[in-house]
C-alpha cells in the first residue's frame, strides 16, 4: 500500500470517529471516555478487556465474559442514530 493510500485511509477513519463521537450526548461520552481510560497498573483499558474473548473454554470463563456485557447496554450506545455514517465505513470501525 503507497503512503497516500494510508495517509487517505487515516483520513478517512479520522472522519468516521470524529463524525460518531460528535453522536454522543455528554453522558455517552463520559462512558466512553471512561472506557477508554487505562488504570494505574493495567495495561489495558476497560474497552479492551471487554472486547477480549474468554481465554478459557468452561462454564465460570463464559460467566465472567457475560458479567461486563450486561453492562453495556446501560451505556446506551446503540441509541445513536449513525445514519450518517455509511454503512461498509462503520462495519470496518466495529
Amino acid at each position: 500500500m503507497t503512503r497516500l493510500a494510508r495517509l487517505v485511509g487515516s483520513c478517512q477513519e479520522a472522519a468516521v470517529v470524529g463524525t460518531l463521537h460528535r453522536l454522543l450526548d455528554d453522558d455517552q461520552g463520559a462512558a466512553l471516555g471512561e472506557l477508554l481510560e487505562v488504570p494505574e497498573g493495567n495495561r489495558n483499558s476497560q474497552l479492551d478487556q471487554l472486547r477480549r474473548p474468554p481465554t478459557r473454554v468452561s462454564g465460570p470463563a463464559m460467566v465472567d465474559a457475560l458479567q461486563p456485557a450486561s453492562e453495556i447496554p446501560g451505556l446506551r450506545f446503540a441509541e445513536v442514530d449513525t445514519e450518517v455514517v455509511p454503512p461498509r465505513r462503520l462495519a470496518e470501525r466495529l
